[in-house]
This record gives C-alpha cells, sequence and structure tokens, in this order.
C-alpha cells in the first residue's frame, strides 16, 4: 500500500489554485515508515486572495519563477491520501481516483468517543471564553448600549 501525508496551500477559496503541495510517502500504515518526502511551490497563475495570504504568508511574488499549478500529480501507484480536511486539497489537485483518511473527520470521531453526549467540552470552553470577554468589555458593552439607545 502506498499512501501520502498530504496537504496543500492554496490561492484561497474562490476556484483555488495550488501555490504549494508537500507529502509524505508511507509504505507500511502502521509503522509511517517515511520512505520519501516531496516539497515544491507553483505559480497558481492568478492572484492569491487575502484571507490565504494571512493564513500562509505566501506571496505572488515569490511564485513567479515556480513550475505552473497545472502541471501537480502524484506520484505513480499512490493508493490513498491522508490529512486533515483531505477532501479541500483532493478537490484542489483534480479529484483523482484515490483513497482519502481525514485526520480532521478522525479527531471529530475521536472527541465524540471520549466524550459521549456531544460536544460538552468545547461548548464550556466557549462559554468561558464569552463570559471572560463579557467580563472585560463590561464598561466598553455598557457605553456602547447607552448610546445605542
Amino acid at each position: 500500500m502506498t499512501a501520502l501525508i498530504f496537504g496543500t496551500k492554496t490561492t484561497g477559496i474562490h476556484e483555488p489554485a495550488i501555490v504549494q503541495a508537500a507529502w509524505l510517502m508511507v509504505k507500511d500504515p502502521f509503522m509511517l515508515t517515511v520512505v520519501e518526502r516531496f516539497e515544491q511551490r507553483y505559480n497558481p497563475g492568478k492572484p492569491i486572495e487575502l484571507g490565504a495570504l494571512a493564513t500562509h504568508h505566501i506571496l505572488d511574488e515569490e511564485l513567479a519563477d515556480c513550475p505552473p499549478a497545472s502541471g501537480f500529480s502524484l506520484p505513480p501507484g499512490t493508493e490513498y491520501l491522508i490529512g486533515h480536511d483531505v477532501d479541500y486539497d483532493w478537490q484542489v489537485i483534480g479529484a483523482p481516483p484515490v483513497k482519502r483518511i481525514c485526520t480532521l473527520a478522525l479527531a471529530a470521531c475521536r472527541h465524540r468517543f471520549a466524550h459521549p453526549g456531544g460536544h460538552a467540552l468545547p461548548v464550556r470552553a466557549r462559554q468561558r471564553q464569552q463570559l471572560a470577554a463579557t467580563r472585560a468589555l463590561g464598561p466598553a458593552r455598557r457605553d456602547a448600549l447607552r448610546h445605542r439607545s
């Protein structure tokens, strides 16, 4: 079995194109022994959206002399892509005929099994954050509400 632990950086969410692709090839899914590594930047042929730029900090100018994004392909014999939200990356590279293992989905499943009864911990954490923010903004919030009326 040949699997790639795979990820991309893209131009953004509107018709995304590859800016960078990287993978680690593993032959044994249980031992995760890396047999090959790959990392390459690509010229997407379109500007990078501000949201993507804020996330990965790759500038359009840095990609001017890179190979075109259309030249990316997976190595022959790839059976699996493993990655966080791997379906996004899979779509960006043209939805090749490989199986996908999403670590984001696995993490969500693990959390549900570890905490039966739903996502109580994230909800409680969010409530604590909201309470702390309300306390911190208390005087400013009261002033804003007074001026609104």
